[in-house]
């Protein structure tokens, strides 16, 4: 029996963890740069994400499917938040939300149907998209939290 085996597992486990982190950092990078370089100059940003983390009154998933019937580009702007560029000025923006329900022990997903909102946004502004699910209304707003926007 070859003990040198058990002693290197651990140190192979921990170098693939790695190699398999940097690869994730480089492509969401990656992604990032070349949404940015599709982007309209003075661009507003719109983040899709929960702000409200743990309740349940709001949608886990936001999409935005067209702006002005254009195709969305959307983008991961962090690990974990989804973004998409949307040009300077008054919009029409088709989206659609979708969020999960446990209900004995299995989960439901439930999820809205496209529509559209119109909404005006400033040039190079940053914005967040959320869906109220008990009023059925989306939340488009200036958004100013400096922490994720660095």
């Amino acid at each position: 029996m070859n003990t040198t085996a058990y002693l290197y597992a651990p140190t192979l486990g921990v170098l693939t963890a790695g190699l398999i982190a940097v690869i994730i950092l480089y492509i969401v990078k990656t992604r990032r740069a070349s949404a940015d370089a599709i982007a309209f100059p003075g661009a507003a940003l719109v983040l899709l994400f929960k702000k409200r983390a743990g309740d349940t009154d709001w949608a886990d998933n936001n999409y935005i499917l067209t702006v002005d019937g254009e195709p969305a580009h959307m983008f991961a702007y962090r690990l974990g938040i989804q973004a998409c560029h949307v040009p300077s000025g008054c919009h029409t923006i088709t989206v659609k939300s979708s969020w999960g329900r446990v209900s004995g022990g299995k989960v439901a997903v439930q999820s809205t149907q496209p529509c559209d909102i119109r909404v005006q946004v400033r040039a190079e502004g940053h914005y967040s998209l959320e869906y109220h699910i008990p009023d059925g209304q989306y939340v488009f707003e200036e958004y100013e939290d400096e922490r994720l926007l660095r």
